[in-house]
């Protein structure tokens, strides 16, 4: 008789699942820092000329992703009992409440000028940027949520907040 392969539990996010199989998500950040680092150098010591040049800066800008989401993980986003990284799911939401506060935004209005030019007697279009500064009103909600381990099941909660600007 064929044993059933028992399922390993999935974070869903493939980043994780590696380097949460890797035995420590934090020893897979290293190795994943080191060979960021490693390429980093390389890259910006070379000339930067030719196809060789736009592959290391691909490999540059794709393992900088990759590390800021393993150090993110690793650092915030983490069971605190299993140190897995990416693994809570939210079970329960609750708003605990909000602030509102006035807060200088910087804003871009695009605008197109028409006008007809003096010497050809044709319409022409020119557009342009106004960068202004507004007085906005932002809020903030904070959310108290409850969370569950995918791998061990272990319960916590902490405290969100999330920004935006309403006027």
């Amino acid at each position: 008789m064929a044993k059933k392969k028992q399922a390993k539990k999935s974070s869903g996010f493939w980043l994780a699942d590696w380097a949460n199989n890797q035995g420590s998500p934090k020893m897979a950040t290293f190795m994943v820092t080191g060979v960021f680092s490693v390429v980093f150098i390389i890259h910006f010591s070379m000339n930067a000329e030719g196809s060789f040049g736009w592959i290391t800066a691909f490999l540059t800008a794709g393992l900088g992703y990759i590390t800021y989401k393993l150090w993110s993980g690793v650092l915030k986003y983490h069971c605190p009992k299993c140190k897995k990284i990416y693994v809570g799911n939210i079970y329960s939401q609750s708003h605990l409440g909000s602030k509102q506060r006035a807060k200088q935004y910087r804003v871009r209005d695009f605008q197109t000028l028409k006008y007809k030019d003096q010497k050809t007697g044709l319409n022409k279009k020119q557009n342009y940027t106004i960068e202004r500064d507004e007085t906005g009103v932002e809020q903030t909600d904070v959310y108290h949520n409850k969370v569950k381990c995918v791998i061990c099941n272990y319960k916590w909660e902490y405290n969100s907040t999330s920004r935006s600007r309403v006027r």
